[in-house]
């Protein structure tokens, strides 16, 4: 999923023709047929939607994943916070562990963190868009939006808890280290399939991992929270490297008549 998702924000276009995504998922290690099953897979979840255009499928991304990479492609959103947290709290039953992953997986996505078992917390109310994203309940599965306010010690701890801080800084610190590297290489990269698997290898981790950052005010930062510069430095590698994916990209879809 993070593959397609950095197929569609280094393209620049909210649709791909479906055999250029499939050639392009080709480039980054995966066969077509796995890239067919993948779209299956994403389209059963809602995280793709696709329309027939001649004799070919053109997809674009839908829900919270569209969502997300669209947030990625423009500035962090500014960290406000009132002193409370809101709060999801659910039950499901065992019976039903599917519906309970998704709910996780969805309300991650939606800036969540597990607080402990059966709650979920987040800075700003997100419940219109997990209620429409998980759809009618099975009987017996609950869930209730409520709000959580705590002193400001106790909130700080809750959102270390939460987002696993100590966890993400040391994964934030660890991507920083080769996007310097990369930075300090003189000129501008070609516009080939190796840019575009290198670029990939440096930002498609780095930018799923920055999603989990839950841009916090200051108050809630653990010191030295290492966000911010490495946001800083990825803006300036795309300002070198993306024009030339940009065009190698856009060759491809060109191809196929995108």
């Amino acid at each position: 999923m993070g593959l397609v998702a950095y197929l569609f924000a280094i393209s620049g276009r909210d649709e791909l023709p479906g055999p250029a995504l499939v050639e392009l998922l080709g480039e980054l290690g995966l066969t077509p047929a796995a890239a067919r099953q993948l779209f299956v897979r994403m389209r059963a979840a809602g995280q793709l939607a696709g329309h027939r255009s001649g004799r070919r499928t053109a997809y674009r991304l839908a829900g919270p994943v569209a969502r997300q990479v669209a947030a990625l492609s423009g500035p962090p959103p500014a960290a406000s916070w009132d002193g409370r947290f809101h709060a999801l709290l659910h039950h499901v039953p065992e019976r039903e562990r599917a519906v309970r992953d998704r709910l996780r997986r969805v309300a991650g996505l939606l800036g969540y963190g597990p607080l402990q078992p059966g709650v979920l917390i987040a800075l700003h109310d997100r419940r219109d868009d997990v209620d429409a994203a998980l759809g009618p309940l099975p009987g017996g599965a609950v869930v209730r939006h409520t709000r959580l306010e705590l002193d400001a010690a106790d909130a700080a701890e809750a959102a270390s808890t939460a987002w696993e801080l100590p966890a993400l800084a040391a994964d934030l610190r660890a991507h920083h280290v080769p996007i310097r590297a990369a930075l300090a290489e003189p000129g501008d990269p070609p516009a080939t399939p190796g840019t575009l698997r290198r670029l990939a290898a440096l930002t498609n981790q780095t930018n799923v991992d920055l999603l989990r950052d839950p841009g916090l005010p200051l108050a809630l930062q653990p010191p030295d929270w290492p966000a911010d510069a490495l946001r800083r430095d990825l803006g300036a590698l795309a300002g070198r490297w993306l024009g030339p994916v940009r065009a190698f990209v856009a060759a491809r879809v060109a191809a196929h008549g995108g």
